[in-house]
C-alpha cells in the first residue's frame, strides 16, 4: 500500500495497483458548476445552504478531483489497467470528474428522505454489467449514508455526452443512481456502502477491486 496523498504534489499513478476513494464529506459545487448550463448553475447555487461544507472536503476535493482528471487523461498501460473503486462520496467524485452535476440534497430535490444508515433495495439495470456479474441476482439490499448523488435526470437528458458511462444500478424507481460503471476502464462507483453491508455485497465489491489490482500488477510485471 502506497500513500499517494499530498496536498502539494501530483501523485505518480504508475506506482499504484488500485485506487479506492471512500465515503466522506460533501463535494464543493464549484467542481461541477462550470460543466452545466446557466439555468442549472442558478438552481444549484440556490441550494448552496444545503451543502455541508467541511475542512475534510476542502482537503479532499482538489486532491481527488485532480487525481481522477490525471487518471482519465493517462494512456499508458501502467494506468489504463489500474482499477478505481469509488464509494459514496467516491462515486460522486467520479461523477463530478466527468462533468456531471450532483443533486445537492435528495430530500429537497427528489422528496426522498436523506439516507442515514438505511438499508435500501438496489435494482440492477444492465444484465451484462460488472455489478450484475458480482451479484448474480436482479436486486440486493445495501447500507446507505448520503444526502447527495448523481443528478440522474441531467445524466439521462444529456446521455450522449458520456458514451463511456452507464448507471447500472439504482433505487427508488431509478431516481437515485446506485452504481456507475465505465466501459473504457476498470472503474466502478457505488453509492451504497459495501463496508457497512454484510455478506455477498461486501465480499464481491472488494474482491472485484483486489482481482483487478492483481490483473494490473501482472500486466506491469510482464511489461518489465
Amino acid at each position: 500500500v502506497i500513500n499517494i496523498y499530498s496536498e502539494n504534489q501530483t501523485p505518480n499513478l504508475s506506482l499504484v495497483d488500485a485506487i479506492l476513494i471512500p465515503g466522506g464529506a460533501d463535494i464543493d459545487p464549484k467542481y461541477y458548476l462550470p460543466s452545466v448550463e446557466e439555468d442549472m448553475q442558478t438552481h444549484i447555487r440556490s441550494l448552496d445552504h444545503l451543502v455541508e461544507y467541511s475542512d475534510e472536503g476542502k482537503k479532499r476535493d482538489p486532491f481527488e478531483y485532480n487525481l481522477l482528471k490525471q487518471y482519465f487523461k493517462a494512456t499508458s498501460k501502467d494506468v489504463l489497467y489500474t482499477p478505481v473503486l469509488g464509494i459514496c462520496r467516491g462515486m460522486q467524485m467520479l461523477t463530478v470528474s466527468q462533468g456531471i452535476p450532483l443533486y445537492v440534497d435528495i430530500k429537497q430535490e427528489l422528496g426522498i428522505k436523506n439516507r442515514r444508515y438505511t438499508l435500501d433495495r438496489i435494482t440492477i439495470n444492465n444484465d451484462e454489467s460488472v455489478i450484475a456479474n458480482l451479484q448474480k441476482r436482479k436486486s440486493f439490499r445495501a447500507v446507505e449514508l448520503h444526502h447527495q448523488g448523481l443528478r440522474v435526470d441531467y445524466f439521462n437528458k444529456n446521455r450522449s455526452r458520456w458514451p463511456q458511462l452507464d448507471v447500472t444500478g439504482s433505487s427508488f424507481g431509478g431516481r437515485i443512481a446506485e452504481v456507475l460503471e465505465f466501459y473504457n476502464r476498470p472503474v466502478l462507483g457505488v453509492q451504497f456502502h459495501p463496508e457497512y453491508t454484510f455478506g455477498k455485497t461486501r465480499r464481491s465489491t472488494f474482491s472485484w477491486l483486489l482481482n483487478r489490482a492483481c490483473i494490473k500488477k501482472n500486466i506491469s510485471r510482464n511489461k518489465n
